[in-house]
């Protein structure tokens, strides 16, 4: 036996609805009130729920607009899901899963706090060269502005600055000349615009 998934009535209103997305494959197994498609309508989204366990069957696909109490999919129920994925899972695995270990990557730099690593950067230096008056020796923020004092990397840091690569303006596919892209408006943002 068959039932059909349908538009409820959802306001007032609300006549007419967008199938926005399906959120079960045609021929997958659902479950009684599990959602198996996404609605919009001019004042709300919604998930619209299965009625009955069973196979789902759709009618309608992704961005037709439909009426409320007009059918967008069928359930047959005791059915079995005729769709690959849904055999695959059905079946047993063959070979056990061995459970991955977390790979540890061994940094030979040591721990750097943020400020210090931002200034090792802007001065383009490297941490080894200085030596740490922290903790274990850990380089704290002073060790490398007083280093960069000592050994007069200012002009470094005026070379950088010259090395600075202008950008043209990139053209980018799907935006116009100023830098905005344009969508169509849901239905939702229409009633605001309305409004």
């Amino acid at each position: 036996m068959a039932t059909d998934v349908e538009i409820p009535e959802l306001g007032e209103s609300v006549t007419e609805a967008i199938l926005v997305e399906w959120l079960k494959e045609d021929g997958a197994q659902v479950k009684a009130d599990e959602p198996i498609c996404v609605i919009e309508t001019d004042k709300a989204d919604a998930e619209l729920p299965a009625p009955v366990s069973g196979v789902l069957r759709h009618l309608k696909t992704g961005g037709d607009t439909v009426a409320v109490g007009e059918a967008v999919g069928r359930i047959e129920e005791g059915g079995a899901a005729s769709t690959p994925a849904a055999a695959a899972k059905e079946a047993p695995a063959d070979t056990p899963e061995k459970p991955e270990q977390p790979v540890v990557a061994e940094s030979s730099e040591p721990d750097h706090s943020p400020a210090v690593r931002r200034l090792l950067e802007e001065h383009s230096l490297d941490g080894s060269e200085i030596n740490g008056s922290g903790r274990g020796g850990r380089l704290i923020k002073q060790d490398v502005l007083d280093f960069v004092e000592k050994s007069g990397n200012e002009q470094k840091k005026v070379e950088n600055v010259e090395k600075v690569v202008r950008v043209e303006k990139a053209v980018v596919p799907g935006l116009d000349g100023d830098g905005v892209r344009r969508e169509p408006m849901s239905r939702i943002r229409k009633r605001i615009a309305e409004r």
